[in-house]
């Protein structure tokens, strides 16, 4: 891993009819760690068959101090058609954790939520930082991919094999301890582009980003939640509210703590 102001300064200025707010202040002051994904591209898009994709299992969101069950947070609402814009920005994450214990190797194979943001590459992915590396032993994910538009086992736009992350400092020092540093749990994935030569921002569009957003204000959350399989697990949802992001967490009711961790927080602003 490459230690350095790297990626979140390059995504500052970004602006757009929707934007994402990110709080963290490690990301705010454009410390990240840069590292590769392991595994080739080639290796990556044909090991995530549908049957793999559906089998992977959900990373939940980190569990915040004072977490209680409420219930003014509001249900999320399928956004419907997966190609119109911004649904098909938004996405799965799916990856390998390896897990050495001892002589034995435990595979995990997971999911995740990302959606594409504005780049000068057209090929930067927001995601978590236990997207990437593994919250409980600091493993770093292999042969990583990006489905946009997911929708019900559907690729409308392929799948897009990373091919290097970034995260702050405080993700990469603490995944693996006893206290990983929820306030760092961000991360951005590099995405090879197609056979073609196009990035996925060309195929799909991109949010944009910004840093130090006032946070009481009207925001969608998207994601899928994984608490109803059947029906939210496989469709983009989104979820709209007035209150601070980490509030809202701490709101959230046990069942709603899987939803696919990494939804970002999106508001709509003038150019």
């Amino acid at each position: 891993m490459v230690r350095g102001r790297v990626l979140f300064t390059a995504v500052l200025s970004v602006g757009g009819a929707i934007a994402i707010t990110c709080s963290s202040p490690a990301a705010a002051a454009g410390d990240a760690v840069v590292g590769s994904i392991a595994g080739s591209r080639a290796a990556a898009l044909s090991h995530w068959t549908r049957p793999r994709r559906e089998g992977a299992e959900p990373l939940s969101v980190l569990t915040l101090p004072g977490t209680t069950s409420g219930s003014e947070v509001k249900e999320g609402v399928d956004t419907g058609e997966s190609t119109l814009f911004p649904n098909r920005a938004n996405g799965k994450v799916y990856g390998i954790y390896e897990i050495h214990k001892g002589l034995k190797i435990e595979v995990e194979e997971y999911e995740c939520s990302g959606s594409v943001i504005d780049s000068a590459g057209g090929d930067v992915v927001l995601t978590a930082g236990h997207c990437v590396i593994d919250p409980e032993t600091g493993t770093v994910a292999r042969e990583v991919v990006f489905v946009p538009g997911y929708r019900e086992g559907t690729t409308p736009y392929r799948q897009w094999a990373a091919t290097s992350y970034a995260t702050t400092e405080e993700w990469a020092d603490t995944a693996g301890s006893r206290d990983p540093d929820e306030a760092g749990d961000l991360a951005m994935l590099v995405p090879a582009d197609d056979s073609e030569g196009r990035s996925v921002e060309t195929m799909v569009g991109a949010l944009g980003i910004a840093f130090d957003q006032a946070r009481n204000q009207t925001y969608t959350q998207y994601g899928y939640p994984a608490w109803v399989d059947w029906f939210n697990h496989r469709r983009l949802h989104g979820a709209c509210g007035d209150i601070p992001p980490v509030a809202r967490e701490r709101k959230r009711p046990p069942r709603m703590r899987s939803i696919r961790s990494t939804s970002p927080f999106a508001i709509e602003h003038a150019e």
